[in-house]
This record gives C-alpha cells, structure tokens and sequence, in this order.
C-alpha cells in the first residue's frame, strides 16, 4: 500500500505497474491480485482509508472540546501536520483525471465522492449542533468548499509558495469554517 502510494503519487496511474508496485513491496503480482482487481481498485481503497481516518480524527476532536475555537486550533495543526497533504492531493487529482479519461471507472469514483461527501456532510452536521449553531442551509456549498480547499492547499503549487508561506494551508481552511460557524444562528431549543 506504501509502495503504491509513493508509485501513483510519483508517476501517476498510468504510469505506475502493477509489478513495479509488489516487487518495491516484496510481493508478487500474484499477491496483488489476491487482493486486487486494478491498481484502480487499490488507489480508491487507499484514498478511503485515509478519509475514514482524517473523517475519525475530527468526530475524536469534536468528542472532547466543545470550545469551537479549540476545535479548529485542533483541526488546523492536525491537517499542517499530515506529512502526506500533498501526496494525498495528488492521488485524488489522479483520479479525477482517471475518472475523467476512463468510462468504466467513472461510477466507481463517483461512489467514492458521495461517500466522503455524505461523511463529510454528517461531520459537519455534528459540528454546528455540538457548538449549539444552527445548520446552515447552504451547508452543500460548505462541504464543497471546504473540501476544495483542503485539496488545493494540498498542492502548494495550486497556490504559490509565497501565500503558503505566509499563512499555513490548515489556518487559512479552518480561518474559513470558523468564520461560517460564527455567523451561523444559534440553534433553536
């Protein structure tokens, strides 16, 4: 999994194989197989792994603080502390370009957007209710935005290194939901 990380990162998916990918793992194509259809199948189980874990990291914080200010100072060290933003924001435009080039992949991405989408969506639910804020009714275009952001900070190229350099990637994302839960009505009891 390792390996195919650095692979699809470094070259891209096409030009990652499926051989190069075992043998810097020390298996066989055989073994990738036994657990594998495509390097397409293993690129959406790792991108979900490393949501469901970003995704479990956040309901932890919102478990333990109910200060919203503590919350994003949580979030935002965490996100500018992931050593593999970058690769991460890479993967995922792999697959978009992949989604967008292969028909027969497209359904299968789509899938994985509306999965990290609705945990996403519920991520955010909970946060406004936990901090007593009304959900917005715009909270669709708050999810979108918020992932667009974590996916371009990602890149530091999608930005320039100067706007980066000033303000970490994390503080500018989570500069922003603060701002949304600030203005954000109170809940109704």
């Amino acid at each position: 999994r390792h390996s195919a990380t650095q692979a699809f990162a470094r070259h891209g998916i096409a030009g990652s194989r499926i051989e190069t990918i075992a043998q810097d793992a020390g298996y066989s194509r055989g073994a990738f197989y036994a657990n594998y259809r495509t390097k397409l199948d293993l690129l959406v189980d790792l991108l979900r792994e490393k949501q469901a874990a970003e995704i479990q990291l956040w309901r932890d914080v919102l478990s333990h603080t109910i200060d919203v200010d503590a919350d994003m100072a949580q979030l935002s060290a965490r996100y500018d502390g992931l050593t593999d933003v970058r690769e991460r924001a890479m993967l995922s435009s792999e697959l978009q370009l992949e989604a967008d080039r292969n028909e027969a992949f497209r359904p299968i991405f789509q899938d994985y957007l509306d999965a990290v989408y609705a945990e996403t969506r519920g991520l955010f639910e909970l946060m406004f209710e936990r901090h007593g804020r009304r959900v917005p009714a715009d909270l669709d275009a708050i999810v979108v935005t918020i992932r667009l952001l974590g996916l371009g900070l990602g890149s530091p190229s999608m930005l320039g290194t100067k706007t980066v350099g000033r303000t970490s990637p994390g503080r500018i994302m989570f500069k922003y939901l603060s701002g949304v839960m600030a203005s954000a009505p109170p809940a109704t009891t």
